[in-house]
């Protein structure tokens, strides 16, 4: 896998890159607590920054990069 997903990517860049992947990548980040997938601030907030908005911890953000990531590593 080339390329990845870090903390310092915006929502909307994820969701962007990898539109194959763009619905099961949303729910993930709903599930951890973030509904921004259609809010304004997924155009401009990092993921890092909208985790730490909703009280989330390093370990919780970290787990979130993970899970994506790992999701980007599944067959379409």
């Amino acid at each position: 896998m080339s390329e990845t997903i870090h903390r310092q990517m915006t929502i909307k860049q994820i969701l962007g890159k990898f539109p194959g992947k763009s619905q099961k990548l949303s729910q993930e980040i709903t599930n951890a607590g973030l509904h921004c997938v259609g809010c304004g601030a997924a155009d401009y907030e990092t993921l890092e920054q909208g985790m730490r908005g909703h009280g989330k911890t390093e370990e919780q953000i970290d787990l979130l990069v993970k899970k994506l990531n790992d999701l980007l590593a599944l067959p379409v």
